[in-house]
């Protein structure tokens, strides 16, 4: 008898990462698996047509439960299932005593199944697979930073049971910050085993390996059917690469919703709880804990990747002439402690010392018909990093309440700020709310106040 699949040892990590990146996650109850979607599964644990909160936190807490005590695919199947079925949450969506069905596939009419041995192996194989892989990537991302082993190894499983795309990946090296492993990073599907190995400038060097710039390109892949049977098409990352053994050109292009990097999106969601958490904070203590947080470069780049989740689609939005904000809002940095105890001075303290920018105002500022004035959409890409760096920080304390203004420098011009504002209406995310980026004159600011920095 083989052995029960034991998804840590496999993967030969200690389980803390993964058990922290696991624990950060909501819940959240959906219908089809399409509503919760790519990286937003790092924010929110979900399993797909569960209607049940209380069965969901069993699942979720069986899964925890496995990760921090180790046990196989066999142990959590056979403690779980007792519990789903004493809830009903078991086998077909079918009334037992009158045959109703009760929930049914759109495209089919057939009766959803719900829990069964086969599902919860997907679940434990899936979720374990996805929360080691992000543990990995922190871990990884570490010693890449350290420059202790700058270049990362795509590796999968060579047998019958994987993909040949997958496959065809393995052995190639490219750089830990290249761009492809926004995509690529495993797993890259259902049932998906790749791994990633990082290598030092010798291990490299003594494997005769040579590192390779990643290509990409987007294309479209199924993703089930539309509720009127037509295929459901979805965009995802695709990596191109040359054969070695034939010469030919091919692709590996992630199932639908796997065009993601857990471990990127899982340190965007840790780094969205550290700022969510400082914007609740009296503002002085919510600036310094959010400018601590920042200073790890992990924790800053998941802020980053987070707010350019949400630019990519925006921008892709507005170029399909469907603009449609979500309400999303992203917290990318913080404010100086300067600038906040010189405006307690006076009485006007802002309510939080966190910056925040709002999905629907970003949409503004980025439409093409702006009108005069409007800044491009590769500076909007950098608002987190010019957030943190303003050439001046300005008040006019003639509106109402009081707002304040960052100056920046724009290319050569020297003429680009961004309007933050101190907002305390209630509907409004407890931070300060940028409202407006636009082109300005330098000689236009000189109304303002200089409260940091210089013009």
């Amino acid at each position: 008898m083989p052995d029960p699949v034991r998804i840590g040892n496999a993967i030969g990590l200690p389980p803390a990462d993964a058990i922290r990146y696991f624990e950060a996650k909501g819940l959240k109850l959906t219908g089809d698996w399409r509503e919760l979607w790519q990286a937003q599964h790092a924010r929110a644990f979900t399993v797909a047509r569960l209607a049940k909160i209380d069965v969901l936190k069993d699942i979720h807490g069986g899964l925890t439960d496995a990760l921090k005590e180790g046990k196989t695919e066999r142990d959590f199947i056979r403690e779980l299932a007792p519990k789903l079925q004493r809830k009903g949450w078991w086998g077909e969506a079918i009334d037992k005593e009158t045959g109703e069905v009760l929930e049914a596939y759109d495209a089919t009419g057939r009766p959803v199944r719900w829990g069964s041995p086969w599902r919860l192996r997907l679940i434990y194989r899936q979720n374990l697979q996805t929360a080691y892989m992000a543990g990995r990537y922190r871990h990884q991302q570490e010693m890449a930073a350290s420059g202790a082993r700058p270049y990362w190894q795509y590796l999968a499983v060579r047998d019958s049971h994987t993909r040949p795309s997958h496959a065809g990946l393995h052995g190639r090296v490219y750089s830990a910050d290249d761009p492809v492993w926004s995509s690529i990073y495993p797993p890259n599907g259902w049932n998906c085993r790749c791994r990633v190995r990082a290598l030092s400038e010798r291990r490299l060097q003594s494997e005769g390996l040579t590192p390779e710039t990643g290509r990409t390109e987007t294309v479209e892949v199924p993703a089930g059917k539309l509720p009127d049977g037509s295929p459901d098409l979805r965009p995802v990352t695709a990596v191109r690469y040359t054969d070695p053994t034939t010469g030919k050109e091919r692709l590996l292009a992630p199932d639908a919703g796997w065009s993601y990097n857990p471990g990127q999106a899982g340190l965007a969601h840790l780094g969205e709880l550290h700022l969510a958490g400082s914007a609740k904070a009296p503002a002085m203590l919510g600036a310094l804990a959010a400018r601590e947080a920042l200073a790890d470069d992990r924790v800053r780049r998941g802020v980053e990747d987070s707010y350019q989740e949400m630019a990519r689609d925006v921008f892709a939005g507005l170029d399909a002439a469907q603009p449609r904000p979500h309400g999303r809002v992203r917290h990318i940095a913080a404010l100086s402690p300067d600038v906040i105890k010189t405006l307690e001075r006076r009485g006007i303290g802002p309510q939080s010392g966190v910056l925040s920018v709002r999905e629907a105002d970003l949409t503004d500022m980025a439409r093409a018909d702006n009108g005069r004035g409007a800044v491009d959409r590769d500076w909007l890409r950098g608002l987190p990093a010019h957030l943190a760096k303003p050439r001046a920080t300005l008040l006019d304390a003639t509106q109402d309440p009081p707002t304040l203004l960052l100056a920046h420098d724009y290319a050569s011009d020297d003429r680009t700020m961004v309007l933050v504002r101190l907002d305390s209406r209630a509907s409004t995310p407890r931070a300060n709310a940028v409202t407006t980026a636009r082109l300005v004159d330098r000689a236009d600011l000189s109304r303002y106040e200089v409260l940091e920095g210089s013009l």
